[in-house]
């Protein structure tokens, strides 16, 4: 029964015309009435139909930010106009979206601060994004044209202007970057020159393929971050991208020391086989019979316990041996996962078996159980 309701709602909700066709004047009534009854006697139905479309919305939102960082990462982390703080050799990079006017960016400017004096080796790109009001627009332009006139200070500037007590506009900010020792009849001239204009055009355009639509908004090579979410998990998301780098290395370095061996090995055969001459011979290695081959392990579906700083990236990692499996574990869990950035401890995961990879063989992070089903 339930099963019927649920699909009369869809009906209702979806207003199918060639479905709605089908039903006399009579039967659309029933069906209206049976489905309001319904909800009135079951209300959590529509709470539960939420949730599902949120986290539909979310994977979408995901997966289309993915497809941006793969296709336009260059652009985002390396694009020389933007302003940029760190080593140009840095071990990883972050990128922030921001409105001087955005509350939450001010916030979010202490979490930005501490990762910098932690760590040495960060690089900061910042992405000016004025979206809330022609005063954003103004300072946005403003800062542009400060980097072009001395990038050393604009972290300095940047600072200011987010710790300014009031409302940024452009006569705040060229006050504000004054009193810094920028020239401001050259700071007036720039921040309406083409080039600053095209960086902000870029920035838009960027953010749209990213799926940003508000301030602040935080980018590793990884993931996005949308809003305020706080150091640790600015923190979590730099952590994953450096273990992500690292694993792509992998195969570059066995491909090089394969070669490497293959080398001295070589020179090592050739220096024995000179010293013995022709007197040793060695015999042939026999092929081995196809009936003697071990048979390959069957894969095959798994549970994972989600224990406290679990993330889907570091999941997918323990059971798989590599983060890029963490959009098919969240694919297989929607209906516990409302935010693929917040996992609660204690939840019990399925895990989907894939192509070559067998869940079932491996032990989860943290402390965390892998309970096989297979």
């Amino acid at each position: 029964m339930h099963r019927i309701i649920t699909a009369a709602i869809a009906l209702a909700m979806l207003g199918e015309p060639a479905l709605a066709g089908s039903f006399t004047d009579a039967q659309k009534k029933e069906i209206e009435q049976i489905v309001r009854q319904y909800l009135l006697e079951n209300p959590e139905i529509l709470v539960e139909m939420s949730r599902k479309l949120e986290a539909k919305r979310q994977a979408e939102a995901e997966a289309r930010a993915q497809a941006a960082l793969a296709a336009h990462g260059d652009l985002i982390f390396n694009n020389p106009a933007d302003p940029v703080l760190g080593p140009k050799d840095a071990e990883v990079a972050i990128v922030e979206f921001f409105d001087y006017n955005c509350v939450y960016c001010r916030r979010a400017l202490k979490d930005l601060q501490r990762l910098l004096d932690e760590d040495g080796k960060l690089k900061v790109v910042f992405k000016e994004f004025p979206i809330l009001g022609p005063g954003s627009d103004e300072a946005a332009r403003i800062a542009l044209a400060a980097k072009l006139q001395n990038p050393e200070k604009y972290w300095e500037l940047h600072r200011s202007l987010l710790s300014y007590p009031g409302r940024i506009n452009g006569k705040v900010a060229l006050s504000v970057a004054g009193k810094l020792g920028y020239d401001v009849e050259q700071l007036k001239k720039d921040m309406n020159s083409d080039e600053v204009k095209s960086i902000i055009a870029t920035n838009m355009q960027l953010a749209d393929a990213l799926g940003i639509q508000g301030t602040p908004a935080f980018v590793t090579p990884t993931k996005v971050i949308r809003g305020a979410r706080g150091y640790a998990a600015l923190r979590q998301a730099l952590e994953e991208a450096k273990a992500a780098k690292a694993e792509e290395a992998k195969p570059a370095a066995a491909a090089t020391s394969e070669t490497t061996d293959e080398a001295a090995g070589g020179k090592k055969t050739a220096a024995l086989e000179g010293a013995a001459g022709d007197r040793a011979e060695r015999p042939e290695r026999k092929a081995e019979p196809e009936g003697e081959r071990p048979p390959a392990r069957k894969t095959g579906p798994a549970s994972y316990v989600v224990k406290p700083g679990n993330s889907l990236w570091n999941i997918s990692r323990a059971v798989f041996g590599s983060g890029k499996h963490y959009m098919a574990i969240y694919r297989a869990n929607r209906d516990k996962i409302r935010d693929p950035d917040v996992l609660h401890p204690g939840i019990v995961l399925k895990i989907p078996a894939m192509p070559g990879k067998s869940p079932a063989t491996r032990t989860g992070a943290n402390g965390s159980g892998m309970v096989a089903d297979n």
